[in-house]
């Protein structure tokens, strides 16, 4: 039992489900589901260039310092400066950068290969509360040992239907939900 609000809000149709059942992805859906989108692109661009800036602007620093005062003597506070600089112009983007090469990989093998896997069983919903004002919270659905994320509205809609049984059809590489269902 699958109902119209369900479908509309996990962007599915009963022709995909179809295909889900029998362990393949519609090209529509792949397309709808696991495109990478153009600011994804453009995040893993900026935050590349940020850490190849980072690192010559860490080295230009090293260069100057070593230059300019003998380098030999560094005082403690010398040395977490360095650090935290580290942290903020090369290893944070230099993170980012590889989360979303990686994520963007995932996402490349499952439009290519259009597998889908299924685990069924009763569903449990995480709602795992961010300590930053700025960051949202991320929400999750757990079901036969796997951990699936969701937005915000699909967690809102699953929530009358926590510890039911369902089958659960998802991309295998990036854990996208392509399409479920009520048992």
């Amino acid at each position: 039992m699958v109902t119209h609000p369900i479908m509309s809000i996990f962007q599915f149709t009963p022709d995909d489900l179809v295909a889900n059942r029998a362990g393949y992805a519609t090209s529509k859906q792949t397309y709808r589901k696991i495109q990478p989108s153009v600011l994804e692109i453009l995040f893993m661009i900026g935050f590349g260039l940020w850490a190849v800036f980072g690192t010559l602007v860490g080295i230009g620093m090293l260069s100057v310092s070593i230059l300019f005062d003998n380098g030999l003597s560094v005082s403690l506070s010398d040395m977490f400066g360095a650090l935290f600089y580290a942290f903020i112009l090369i290893i944070l983007p230099a993170y980012v950068t590889l989360y979303l090469i990686r994520r963007r990989l995932q996402k490349r093998h499952d439009r290519h290969t259009r597998t889908i896997h299924r685990v069924s069983g009763p569903i449990t919903l995480e709602e795992r509360e961010s300590n930053d004002i700025d960051t949202p919270n991320r929400y999750y659905l757990h079901v036969g040992g796997e951990k699936l994320e969701l937005t915000y509205h699909q967690y809102k809609t699953l929530q009358p239907y926590q510890n039911t049984n369902w089958h659960i059809y998802y991309f295998p590489h990036s854990k996208i939900i392509a399409s479920l269902e009520h048992w």
